[in-house]
Parts: structure tokens; sequence; C-alpha cells
């Protein structure tokens, strides 16, 4: 059983003039309304959060990680501990230091200490104002077990 419905009932009715208001004649205003506030908040949300995040830094543990390889490698090699426990020390530090130089790049300068795990390094060579970067290499000794602390001061060359 089918029902025809009056046409008529839908025009007369509330819900037909509601709709037409809102989405008839006037729907481009809705529209234009919608898409005003949208705009509106994406802007609010661009002026509130327009500050950039902040780059973790790594510049500074990647260095140390990379002159730790390369004494590490000296290390291996066997020539880090012959000159720390054959040479003194301002001669070792040379030595060590003309061996670094070569792997090292060059943007990063370095200067190397040796003393006694006891004792404090010191900073001479070290340059003044810029961030230096230190780390320390302990070696337990060679043929003996006379410990040394070899303390590596890295900066930046610009």
């Amino acid at each position: 059983m089918k029902r025809n419905f009056d046409r008529t009932f839908f025009k007369s009715s509330f819900a037909s003039k509601t709709f037409s208001k809102r989405f008839g004649t006037k729907g481009y205003l809705y529209t234009l309304e919608v898409l005003m506030t949208t705009m509106l908040i994406f802007v609010t949300f661009a002026y509130t959060f327009r500050t950039t995040m902040e780059r973790p830094e790594l510049e500074a543990p990647l260095i140390k990680e990379y002159a730790y390889r390369v004494l590490k490698q000296l290390d291996d090699y066997g020539s880090l501990r012959s000159d720390v426990y054959t040479y003194n020390a301002q001669i070792a530090e040379k030595n060590i230091e003309s061996d670094m130089r070569d792997y090292m790049p060059k943007k990063i300068g370095f200067e190397i200490e040796i003393c006694a795990t006891s004792d404090s390094c010191s900073q001479r060579n070290v340059p003044n104002g810029k961030s230096i970067f230190v780390f320390d290499y302990y070696l337990s000794g060679w043929k003996s077990y006379d410990f040394k602390r070899i303390r590596v001061y890295l900066w930046k060359n610009i």
C-alpha cells in the first residue's frame, strides 16, 4: 500500500520553511560563514604556534663521539699506549695530536692533556671565548698498572 503525499503539505510545513531559509536562497551566506570561521580558527592556530621548534643540541655529543672513536682506534692499534707510556707527557701529547689530526675534521679544534688520574689536568692551549667540549679517556697501563687519564678538549673552528 503506497501513500501519496500531498506536496502542498511540504511546501507549507515549518520544516520546509526552515530548510529554505537555511539552505535555500541564502545558503551561500551560511557557506561563507563556515569558511570565515574556519579561516579564523586557522589564523588563530597559526599565530599561536608560529614559533619554530628548537632543534636539540646534537653537535656536542657527535663531536665527542667522533673524537672518542679516533682515540679508541689509536688505542686498538697500540700507538696510543706506546706514546703515553714511552715518552714524557709533552712529547706524547704532540704525537697523539698529530695522529688525531689525520682523522679529525678540519673544523674541529682539539687539545690533548695527559695526566695522572688523581691530578687535575692543565688547560694550556685551550682557547677562551669558545664552547669547549671535554671528555676523558682512561688507560689502565702498558706493561704495568700505571693508570693515566687523557683529557680531550674539543671546540669548533669557525
